[in-house]
């Protein structure tokens, strides 16, 4: 028969020195106990604890030892069918740390070792899962959340904010493995200096990850986050600028180094190399930074840094990423001989060279007055687009593989935003004309509302094929017509406006 369990004090005091012959017996002794306590599940203060386990005897005492070899409980189960079970609810202020368990009696006790996190301790976090000596105690900077902090989902996301502690950029976050059931959405991770949000597709590959023969319950998600120091983020900025004529690289805010794995009983993880759905990162920009400069970079274990994206969302730079590894929220100002401030396309040519939208036709020239080429504009706007490769070439005979444009046509032709002059003829170095820039900036915006007609004088020159387009564009404000109201549907366009329009269209997006 059960009998009541009592906390510390002078009835435990009694109790233990009644049972002198139970003690915790070493993992080190040769003897097998025909008691076996089952895996205990990690947790924290005010939660129920369950005790369990099969044995031989007809009634098993059962203790749990505190980290500071207190006896925090104390109680008798009856063995019933070979197994025996008793809960108790952690008292409110129970220490962070592990604990002992110990079930049996004489000689024939079997011992497990538990969990007990302190939920919001920036030193420790909150606990769930594995239980046993493989979890182990959280180190410094480790913030662990059970499955009772998930909360509801909100507009299909669930949001867990995380503190590391006062000054404390990195550390370890550690999650439930079956955080994709729990939460059955996207998780937004709110960091000191940004923010992290895992995709539900991302969560459930985890899952996959858990160890043959373990259950969830015995594996946790591991975020680790470290903060690159000052040496290699020079390192990364000095590789980045070098080659780049005219290119001054800066740190604009957080330089962090991500890991995203699953941590087994045993504590070995199992890195995630590749997301199915990209993972969206957002940096805290530093006080000083020219935001519109700003955007992500991908700093490889060697090589240059990659620019990866970066769309300004209020004081942080934003982008969605495949992998994780080492990023940095960094500026890039590029100059060019021809394009002194005074120009009026220089804040357009300035900000998308920052986006690496655009590039110069040499190192130390922009050439703003050269006629746009169709090949040219196609490759800016799938640069800005961020369009993926397609899986096969677009069926023109004179965009030749292995082109410089070559692999942007194909991708703009596969999601409809271009089509060729003839069936297979695509003209890459046809100069594009203000009516067909007009035209493929309407496909881009595809508002699908029809718009007023523009009242410029020239209006009825404008190609019936254009006409829509080009009142579309011109009621947006991606494009405009010149001074003398006229918008010369027919003039060729420049590489500076091609620069205009592509900023425009950033603006609207």
């Amino acid at each position: 028969m059960n009998r009541p369990y009592k906390f510390a004090g002078l009835l435990i005091t009694l109790l233990a020195l009644a049972f002198t012959s139970f003690t915790l017996v070493s993992a080190a002794e040769p003897a097998v106990p025909t008691t076996t306590i089952d895996r205990i599940q990690d947790t924290t203060p005010g939660m129920k604890v369950i005790i369990g386990g099969t044995s031989s005897l007809s009634e098993v005492i059962v203790k749990v030892i505190a980290p500071d070899k207190t006896v925090l409980f104390y109680d008798i189960a009856a063995v019933s069918g070979g197994k025996y079970a008793v809960s108790f609810t952690l008292p409110g202020g129970a220490a962070a740390g592990q604990y002992q368990a110990a079930a049996g009696n004489g000689t024939n006790v079997a011992n497990a070792v538990f969990n007990v996190y302190s939920v919001g301790c920036g030193s420790c976090g909150g606990g769930i899962g594995g239980g046993g000596s493989g979890t182990g105690t959280p180190a410094p900077g480790t913030v662990v959340f059970t499955g009772a902090d998930i909360p509801e989902a909100q507009n299909g996301v669930v949001t867990l904010s995380v503190d590391f502690g006062a000054g404390q950029a990195g550390g370890t976050i550690e999650l439930p493995a079956n955080l994709a059931e729990l939460a059955g959405a996207d998780v937004l991770l709110v960091l000191p200096e940004g923010s992290i949000r895992l995709p539900k597709e991302v969560l459930a590959e985890l899952a996959k990850l858990v160890p043959a023969g373990e259950q969830a319950a015995d594996s946790r998600i591991v975020l680790h986050i470290r903060g690159l120091d000052d040496e290699e983020l020079k390192s990364a900025v000095s590789a980045l600028a070098q080659g780049n004529a005219g290119t001054t690289i800066q740190s604009a805010g957080q330089a962090l180094e991500l890991t995203l794995a699953v941590k087994g009983a045993s504590g070995t993880e199992t890195k995630l190399e590749k997301f199915v759905k990209p993972v969206t990162l957002s940096l805290k920009l530093s006080a000083g930074a020219d935001k519109q400069l700003s955007g992500i970079y991908y700093i490889p274990g060697s090589g240059k840094a990659e620019y990866a994206g970066g769309t300004l969302q209020g004081d942080s730079i934003v982008t969605a990423v495949s992998h994780f590894s080492a990023y940095a929220a960094l500026t890039s100002s590029k100059t060019f001989n021809d394009m002194p401030a005074s120009h009026w396309a220089y804040t357009y040519v300035r900000v998308l060279s920052a986006k690496h939208v655009i590039e110069g036709v040499s190192p130390t020239a922009f050439s703003p007055s050269k006629q746009l080429t169709r090949a040219e504009f196609v490759t800016m706007l799938a640069r800005y687009l961020k369009l993926e490769p397609a899986a096969g070439a677009a069926p023109f005979h004179d965009v030749l593989a292995g082109s410089w444009y070559a692999e942007a046509v194909s991708a703009a032709y596969a999601k409809g935003l271009v089509t060729g002059v003839s069936k297979d003829s695509f003209a890459p170095d046809q100069k594009l004309t203000r009516e067909e820039l007009a035209v493929l900036l309407a496909r881009v915006q595809a508002s699908g509302a029809a718009a007023k007609p523009s009242g410029f004088k020239d209006a009825g020159s404008i190609s019936s094929w254009a006409r829509a387009s080009v009142n579309s564009v011109l009621e947006s404000g991606l494009m405009t017509g010149l001074p003398d109201n006229r918008f010369a549907p027919q003039a060729q366009a420049t590489r500076a406006e091609a620069a205009k329009v592509i900023y425009m269209l950033d603006q609207h997006s």
